[in-house]
């Protein structure tokens, strides 16, 4: 049981890939927030029973991740370092008998593979886990579910236009709501209405926002989000020509970018 227990720590530990270092890992941190499910994992070339697979899920909050098998917390908490300066990025994971997890990982759309090497040993060569070479590999895939945590009621904290930051005073008046399929924003002198599509398995996730009632009817606007804890930043294209690459804004460019909190 000691053994299956370290393996779930190591599990959960490799699921940490893909997240810059340095000044902006807490910003792509957050991108990885939420709740994973378990596709398939093999160690030292031997598959892990279809059974189990399914019992097994992974939630990343706050830099750190918990691990449930079923309904337990076999490893709870755990917090983890990573290395985007390499080819392919690694990390190394301290469990807490003071072993490390060293592994290597790849992110192809919402879909995580990683591979680690067993305690205290050097990093894989490889994704692959071949018998003998103690590495174990692991395939995750954010759940379907995870649109429905954007669903709520958000206020705006701050905003900004083209580069220039909006007085915080104009936001309070600010609310939206997002339900289903359909959105509502307010003003507090005009109320805007629609539909909102989203895509997970884009990084980062996008969305797609189409007016029905209001200033924006019959107007799509394309836009990304991020969603950290109870916080949800999107920046969309006011000009509707073309998608958000990054969570900023220019002088001169129609992109809008807000950070939301949940009410």
């Amino acid at each position: 049981m000691k053994h299956k227990f370290q393996t779930l720590f190591a599990l959960g530990m490799a699921f940490t890939a893909a997240i810059a270092a340095g000044e902006d890992s807490k910003v792509e941190l957050s991108k990885f927030d939420g709740t994973w499910e378990l596709l398939s994992a093999a160690t030292d070339g031997k598959e892990m029973a279809p059974e189990t697979v399914k019992t097994i899920r992974l939630v990343i909050k706050d830099g750190k991740h918990t691990v449930y098998l079923g309904q337990t917390a076999v490893a709870k908490e755990i917090p983890f370092t990573v290395d985007s300066t390499r080819v392919p990025m690694t990390t190394i994971d301290t469990l807490p008998d003071g072993k490390t997890i060293k592994g290597i990982f790849k992110l192809e759309g919402e879909t995580l593979t990683s591979c680690v090497s067993a305690a205290d040993q050097d990093f894989p060569t490889e994704f692959s886990s071949k018998p003998g070479s103690g590495y174990s590999l692991r395939v995750f895939k954010r759940c379907a579910e995870e649109k429905q945590s954007l669903e709520g009621v958000w206020v705006p904290v701050d905003a900004e236009l083209g580069g220039v930051k909006l007085p915080v005073e104009s936001l309070k008046s600010w609310k939206l709501t997002l339900n289903a399929e359909k959105y509502h924003f307010e003003n507090g002198k005009e109320a805007d209405q629609g539909t909102w599509t989203m895509d997970t398995t884009k990084t980062p996730q996008t969305m797609d926002i189409t007016g029905t009632e209001g200033p924006n009817k019959g107007k799509t606007i394309l836009a990304i989000c991020q969603l950290s804890k109870d916080r949800l930043r999107i920046c969309y294209d006011l000009g509707g020509k073309s998608r958000p690459t990054e969570f900023m804004t220019k002088p001169g460019n129609p992109l809008f970018l807000v950070n939301y909190q949940r009410k």
